[in-house]
């Protein structure tokens, strides 16, 4: 960790409410997973990010460990001290099936008291729901959907048709042939210059594209300045050049893949089907990590062939 902080350090933009502010989109954030499973191992990253002049540095959490006020205003208050700057609590029905709505109203509460206007709440419309609804416990999705519908559960917020939501969720959504997906390229979603991540192992992880590495900056230090030859990285390029179009062709060509006949919800999907099959079969490109990401999602994802 020590040395991914001390590489990125130059490259992270403050909050536009300074260095000291937070806001979704700018300086540093803690994630997961759940970075307070190890607490020890966030104050060190807090530590560090303070050391190498990190600005905006603020944590999130599903807020599973709020379990009573004391503990909760003592271990935020420690944070605080270390340099965390701000927090912010994830709120949505799947979070709510194993983490009780106490301990999340909770986090908010208190949080508002040590962090004051630096506690973010992701997101907010779910928040004021359930509270709306009486919730104080943990409530199955299932449950939640029939007592708010569909509709009303999905579409004031923010659910993002990728990744396991394909496959664990694809019920919820219209399904369509591979080419409805065949436009443009994705040169877009893999260049934005916002909201990226950056996992334990040095991979540089292109906004929402899960799976996906724009290279390493353990192995690359000097990434940001020298760029990826993109001979190194065949499915990176087709993507940059043809998009999905041209990854589906690629992995036809080289890995036998089909078109699933129930189809793909969103073009990501897509994206997604065909990087698993390809990882399946091989594990020898550098931009399809970290490859654990393929091995977990390869619980969800259905055989190949339908």
């Amino acid at each position: 960790m020590e040395r991914t902080l001390s590489v990125l350090a130059a490259y992270i933009q403050p909050s536009p409410y300074g260095a000291e502010g937070v806001s979704l989109n700018h300086g540093l954030h803690f994630t997961g997973g759940e970075p307070f499973l190890n607490v020890d191992l966030l104050l060190k990253g807090i530590e560090l990010a303070r050391k190498f002049g990190i600005p905006s540095l603020f944590v999130e959490t599903n807020a599973f460990w709020c379990r009573d006020d004391d503990d909760t205003r003592s271990t935020m208050r420690q944070l605080k001290d270390a340099g965390l700057q701000g927090m912010l609590v994830s709120v949505n029905p799947f979070i709510l099936e194993t983490v009780p709505f106490e301990r999340t109203f909770r986090a908010i509460q208190i949080g508002s008291e040590i962090f004051d206007q630096k506690l973010m709440v992701y997101q907010t419309d779910y928040f004021m729901q359930f509270s709306r609804l009486g919730i104080t416990d943990r409530l199955p999705l299932q449950e939640y959907v029939s007592r708010v519908g569909l509709e009303e559960a999905t579409s004031r917020i923010e659910l993002l048709p990728i990744g396991r939501t394909a496959y664990t969720l694809g019920e919820w959504y219209q399904h369509y042939p591979a080419t409805t997906f065949f436009r443009g390229t994705c040169r877009a979603e893999l260049q934005r210059n916002y909201h990226n991540h950056w996992d334990n192992y040095g991979n540089i992880l292109p906004g929402f594209c899960a799976g996906i590495a724009l290279g390493n900056v353990l192995e690359q230090p000097r990434i940001y300045e020298e760029g990826l030859d993109l001979e190194v990285y065949p499915i990176l390029r087709i993507l940059l050049d043809t998009g999905v179009r041209g990854l589906c062709a690629y992995a036809q060509k080289r890995f036998g893949y089909q078109e699933r006949e129930a189809g793909y919800i969103s073009q990501c999907h897509l994206c997604l089907d065909i990087r698993t099959h390809i990882v399946r079969q091989a594990q020898e490109f550098r931009e399809l990590r970290p490859v654990e990401f393929y091995t977990q999602l390869g619980r969800d994802v259905p055989a190949d062939q339908d």
